[in-house]
């Protein structure tokens, strides 16, 4: 009799389990894949063989975003036009869509990485493939240091009141249904925080390190987490 109770039992105990199962991974799998880009004169790891974007990776991995879900582009020039890199940018978020089956990405971007971003949005199609676009220290309206790298297309781009900048900002600055957070350190000594700020923007400053360190920093982490598509 205990047999053929626990036999009848045992489809039962086996879809509680299932279905037990199921929730948890449904939500693990939901969070759209996070794409991070490096900004001017930077790539995805450094002569130690990590990125600059590695702390906050690892701090995501424990709020719950799979690690095979977290990507790091490395553009073909660390110096090169933000139009290229937009480029390259698009075929790398449309093989991860083609990969993982998600509808969207969300980018999170360093320093000139931002712009390169919003050109991918508002140039290249990209306006329906972001939930979330996150720049940390992007000078949207340019920087004073870009001078210095007036050699190179990227700083070129990068000097305010460029052609590149001029157009990118006469354009819209909030298309589409894209959730927009810039992150900035009033202590930034590559972009001044005020060039960092753009209308339409959820806005974030404070006293977060340095332009290179801001990403090392808690508080930033913690707003990129709650910025993220949920």
């Amino acid at each position: 009799m205990k047999k053929i109770y626990f036999k009848a039992l045992l489809p039962v105990l086996i879809i509680c389990i299932i279905f037990a199962i199921i929730p948890s991974y449904a939500q693990a799998s939901s969070k759209n894949p996070v794409v991070f880009v490096h900004g001017y004169f930077d790539s995805t790891s450094d002569i130690f063989g990590k990125s600059n974007f590695s702390s906050l990776k690892n701090y995501l991995i424990e709020q719950g975003w799979p690690k095979d879900n977290l990507y790091v582009i490395q553009f073909s020039s660390i110096t090169g036009s933000n139009v290229n890199n937009a480029h390259e940018l698009s075929k790398f978020i449309n093989d991860i869509l083609s990969e993982t089956g998600s509808k969207q990405v969300d980018i999170v971007a360093h320093s000139m990485g931002g712009l390169s971003s919003r050109y991918y949005v508002n140039q290249l199609g990209g306006v329906d493939k972001v939930g979330s676009l996150i720049t940390i220290g992007t000078p949207h309206y340019g920087t004073p240091q870009a001078y210095l790298a007036s050699w190179s297309a990227g700083g070129r781009e990068m000097i305010p009141r460029s052609i590149f900048l001029n157009y990118l900002n006469n354009d819209l600055l909030t298309p589409g249904n894209i959730h927009y957070t810039s992150i900035y350190t009033y202590l930034d000594e590559v972009v001044p925080y005020r060039r960092s700020r753009i209308d339409g923007w959820n806005n974030v400053g404070g006293f977060y390190n340095l332009h290179i360190t801001m990403l090392m920093h808690n508080s930033v982490h913690e707003i990129v987490r709650d910025n993220l598509s949920q």
